[in-house]
Protein backbone atom coordinates (compact mmCIF):
# COMPACT_ATOMS: atom_id res chain seq x y z
CA UNK A 1 0.00 0.00 0.00
CA UNK A 2 1.24 3.49 -0.85
CA UNK A 3 -0.90 5.18 1.89
CA UNK A 4 -1.49 8.20 -0.36
CA UNK A 5 -4.68 10.26 -0.14
CA UNK A 6 -4.85 10.71 -3.91
CA UNK A 7 -4.66 6.97 -4.68
CA UNK A 8 -8.11 5.45 -5.27
CA UNK A 9 -6.87 2.06 -4.08
CA UNK A 10 -5.10 3.23 -0.89
CA UNK A 11 -7.05 6.33 0.16
CA UNK A 12 -8.98 4.47 2.89
CA UNK A 13 -5.76 3.19 4.41
CA UNK A 14 -4.40 6.75 4.33
CA UNK A 15 -7.62 7.92 5.97
CA UNK A 16 -7.40 5.40 8.84
CA UNK A 17 -3.68 5.98 9.38
CA UNK A 18 -3.98 9.78 9.30
CA UNK A 19 -6.97 9.84 11.65
CA UNK A 20 -5.17 7.46 14.04
CA UNK A 21 -2.01 9.57 14.13
CA UNK A 22 -3.97 12.79 14.60
CA UNK A 23 -6.08 11.23 17.37
CA UNK A 24 -2.95 10.09 19.19
CA UNK A 25 -1.49 13.60 19.03
CA UNK A 26 -4.71 15.39 20.09
CA UNK A 27 -5.46 12.91 22.91
CA UNK A 28 -1.91 13.27 24.23
CA UNK A 29 -2.22 17.07 24.28
CA UNK A 30 -5.69 16.84 25.82
CA UNK A 31 -4.30 14.72 28.69
CA UNK A 32 -1.24 16.95 29.07
CA UNK A 33 -3.16 20.26 29.06
CA UNK A 34 -6.20 18.97 31.02
CA UNK A 35 -8.46 20.78 28.51
CA UNK A 36 -11.09 19.19 26.24
CA UNK A 37 -10.73 19.25 22.46
CA UNK A 38 -13.50 21.15 20.66
CA UNK A 39 -14.78 20.94 17.09
CA UNK A 40 -14.78 24.39 15.48
CA UNK A 41 -15.80 25.34 11.93
CA UNK A 42 -14.54 28.50 10.24
CA UNK A 43 -16.47 29.49 7.11
CA UNK A 44 -14.91 31.82 4.54
CA UNK A 45 -17.02 34.82 3.42
CA UNK A 46 -18.11 34.92 -0.22
CA UNK A 47 -15.86 37.88 -1.03
CA UNK A 48 -12.75 35.82 -0.14
CA UNK A 49 -13.59 32.79 -2.32
CA UNK A 50 -11.02 33.90 -4.92
CA UNK A 51 -8.11 33.58 -2.45
CA UNK A 52 -5.70 30.66 -2.49
CA UNK A 53 -5.69 27.99 0.21
CA UNK A 54 -2.42 29.44 1.52
CA UNK A 55 -3.93 32.93 1.89
CA UNK A 56 -7.09 31.53 3.50
CA UNK A 57 -5.04 29.39 5.92
CA UNK A 58 -3.04 32.42 7.02
CA UNK A 59 -6.27 34.33 7.73
CA UNK A 60 -7.75 31.35 9.62
CA UNK A 61 -4.67 31.20 11.86
CA UNK A 62 -5.17 34.90 12.69
CA UNK A 63 -8.86 34.28 13.45
CA UNK A 64 -8.04 31.30 15.69
CA UNK A 65 -5.70 33.51 17.74
CA UNK A 66 -8.38 36.23 17.91
CA UNK A 67 -11.09 33.84 19.20
CA UNK A 68 -8.65 32.36 21.76
CA UNK A 69 -8.17 28.93 20.15
CA UNK A 70 -4.47 28.42 20.84
CA UNK A 71 -3.68 24.84 19.69
CA UNK A 72 -5.03 21.97 17.62
CA UNK A 73 -5.34 20.70 14.08
CA UNK A 74 -6.92 22.17 10.95
CA UNK A 75 -8.54 20.31 8.04
CA UNK A 76 -9.37 22.25 4.85
CA UNK A 77 -12.61 21.60 2.94
CA UNK A 78 -13.03 23.35 -0.43
CA UNK A 79 -16.58 22.05 -1.01
CA UNK A 80 -19.89 21.50 0.79
CA UNK A 81 -22.60 18.98 -0.08
CA UNK A 82 -26.07 20.27 -0.94
CA UNK A 83 -28.64 17.96 0.67
CA UNK A 84 -31.45 18.69 -1.80
CA UNK A 85 -29.57 18.69 -5.13
CA UNK A 86 -27.08 15.98 -3.99
CA UNK A 87 -24.21 17.93 -5.54
CA UNK A 88 -20.98 19.39 -4.23
CA UNK A 89 -20.50 23.15 -4.53
CA UNK A 90 -17.53 25.44 -3.88
CA UNK A 91 -17.64 26.81 -0.33
CA UNK A 92 -14.21 26.85 1.34
CA UNK A 93 -14.19 26.26 5.10
CA UNK A 94 -11.94 24.83 7.77
CA UNK A 95 -12.63 22.25 10.45
CA UNK A 96 -10.59 22.62 13.61
CA UNK A 97 -10.17 20.20 16.49
CA UNK A 98 -8.77 22.75 18.90
CA UNK A 99 -8.19 23.89 22.44
CA UNK A 100 -9.03 27.13 24.16
CA UNK A 101 -11.89 29.22 25.43
CA UNK A 102 -13.65 30.24 22.20
CA UNK A 103 -14.91 33.81 22.44
CA UNK A 104 -15.35 36.96 20.33
CA UNK A 105 -17.02 35.01 17.47
CA UNK A 106 -19.56 37.79 16.86
CA UNK A 107 -16.85 40.49 16.98
CA UNK A 108 -14.81 38.44 14.52
CA UNK A 109 -17.77 38.12 12.13
CA UNK A 110 -18.52 41.86 12.32
CA UNK A 111 -14.87 42.68 11.68
CA UNK A 112 -14.06 40.37 8.74
CA UNK A 113 -17.09 38.23 7.80
CA UNK A 114 -15.62 34.86 8.75
CA UNK A 115 -18.14 32.70 10.64
CA UNK A 116 -16.75 30.78 13.62
CA UNK A 117 -18.98 27.97 14.95
CA UNK A 118 -18.02 26.23 18.16
CA UNK A 119 -19.59 22.75 18.05
CA UNK A 120 -18.08 21.92 21.43
CA UNK A 121 -16.68 18.67 22.73
CA UNK A 122 -17.27 15.72 20.39
CA UNK A 123 -18.30 12.20 21.29
CA UNK A 124 -15.12 10.75 19.77
CA UNK A 125 -12.06 12.61 18.57
CA UNK A 126 -11.17 9.79 16.16
CA UNK A 127 -14.66 9.78 14.66
CA UNK A 128 -14.62 13.54 14.14
CA UNK A 129 -11.17 13.56 12.51
CA UNK A 130 -11.93 10.46 10.41
CA UNK A 131 -15.18 11.93 9.09
CA UNK A 132 -13.63 15.33 8.34
CA UNK A 133 -10.69 13.74 6.51
CA UNK A 134 -13.06 11.48 4.53
CA UNK A 135 -14.12 14.43 2.39
CA UNK A 136 -11.28 16.92 2.91
CA UNK A 137 -9.53 18.78 0.13
CA UNK A 138 -6.68 16.61 -1.18
CA UNK A 139 -4.03 18.08 -3.47
CA UNK A 140 -0.50 16.92 -4.23
CA UNK A 141 2.22 18.75 -2.29
CA UNK A 142 -0.37 20.23 0.06
CA UNK A 143 -1.28 18.85 3.48
CA UNK A 144 -4.94 18.10 4.17
CA UNK A 145 -4.33 18.20 7.92
CA UNK A 146 -2.00 20.62 9.72
CA UNK A 147 -1.24 21.27 13.38
CA UNK A 148 -0.83 24.65 15.07
CA UNK A 149 0.12 26.10 18.43
CA UNK A 150 1.23 23.71 21.15
CA UNK A 151 0.10 20.70 19.05
CA UNK A 152 2.58 21.49 16.26
CA UNK A 153 5.40 19.07 15.54
CA UNK A 154 8.06 21.38 16.94
CA UNK A 155 6.25 21.92 20.27
CA UNK A 156 4.48 18.65 21.13
CA UNK A 157 6.83 15.73 21.59
CA UNK A 158 5.04 12.41 22.00
CA UNK A 159 6.49 10.03 24.63
CA UNK A 160 8.94 7.44 23.36
CA UNK A 161 7.19 4.65 25.26
CA UNK A 162 4.13 5.10 23.08
CA UNK A 163 4.47 2.43 20.41
CA UNK A 164 1.61 3.71 18.28
CA UNK A 165 -1.80 3.01 16.91
CA UNK A 166 -2.75 -0.06 14.98
CA UNK A 167 -5.68 0.10 12.58
CA UNK A 168 -7.67 -3.01 11.76
CA UNK A 169 -10.43 -3.08 9.19
CA UNK A 170 -13.71 -4.85 10.08
CA UNK A 171 -16.60 -4.29 7.65
CA UNK A 172 -15.07 -0.97 6.47
CA UNK A 173 -14.79 0.35 10.04
CA UNK A 174 -11.45 1.09 11.64
CA UNK A 175 -10.98 -0.14 15.17
CA UNK A 176 -8.20 1.70 16.90
CA UNK A 177 -6.10 0.02 19.54
CA UNK A 178 -3.50 1.80 21.65
CA UNK A 179 -0.46 -0.09 22.82
CA UNK A 180 1.91 1.23 25.45
CA UNK A 181 5.10 -0.30 26.67
CA UNK A 182 5.05 -1.09 30.36
CA UNK A 183 7.15 1.41 32.25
Amino acid sequence: SCFRADCKKCCYKWLGRSASKATKRIKHYENQSKRPAKHIIISVPLWHYYKTKKELSKKVHEILRFVKCDSGLIIFHPFRYHKHTHEWYYSPHFHVVGFGWIEYSVNNYNENGYIVKNLGKRETIFGTIYYQLSHAGVKRHSHSLTYFGDCSYCKLILPKNMIGLISSVFDSLYCIKYFFESS
